[in-house]
């Protein structure tokens, strides 16, 4: 089980997240740490897994990470678009509890409206990532697809296959 999640600084600086349903993991942080990790180069994602620290950095560029609802896999999203590691449109991994990948998401049919309407010559990518409540009121995975440079789509991600499922919402940012 993925415990003690958190966000790190290029620098080392541990910025603890603030993880929960719909929440904004860096909300409320006015500190001097969380000053030094917005302002540092880079960041990455660690947890302990096993007793052991799991840590993920990109070669460059940032990243939006966010564990599982049943902290079992991180859904990590690479920026910007063009990263060297991972880039756009399939920018997003899935990693298991020991930092392997499981799966690396592919960019799939928009199924929006306003994606259907807008969706032209502009690459969709994977945006964000957190938590959020299906039509039955459950506790899942949600990852937000932009397109058209300010429009997206947020949708349910199976965290097994990274197949994107039910629409949640969409609109402009």
């Amino acid at each position: 089980m993925i415990e003690k999640f958190g966000v790190k600084s290029s620098d080392g600086k541990i910025l603890i997240s603030h993880l929960g349903l719909e929440t904004n993991m860096y909300n409320n942080r006015e500190d001097e740490v969380s000053t030094n990790f917005f302002n540092s180069k880079g960041n990455g994602v660690r947890w302990i897994n096993d007793e052991k620290e799991v840590a993920i950095f990109p070669s460059s560029g940032r990243i939006i990470a966010y564990p599982t609802p049943d902290f079992t896999f991180v859904v990590v999203i690479y920026h910007p678009m063009d990263n060297p590691d991972f880039a756009a449109p399939n920018n997003a991994v899935i990693y298991n509890k020991d930092g392997s990948i499981h799966h690396r998401m592919k960019q799939q049919k928009l199924v929006s409206d306003l994606a259907k309407k807008h969706l032209k010559d502009y690459s969709e990518l994977f945006e964000s990532v957190y938590w959020a409540h299906d039509k039955n009121g459950n506790v899942v995975m949600a990852v937000e697809v932009g397109f058209n440079r300010d429009l997206y789509e947020c949708r349910i991600v199976d965290t097994n296959t990274g197949e994107l499922l039910q629409l949640l919402n969409f609109g402009a940012t």
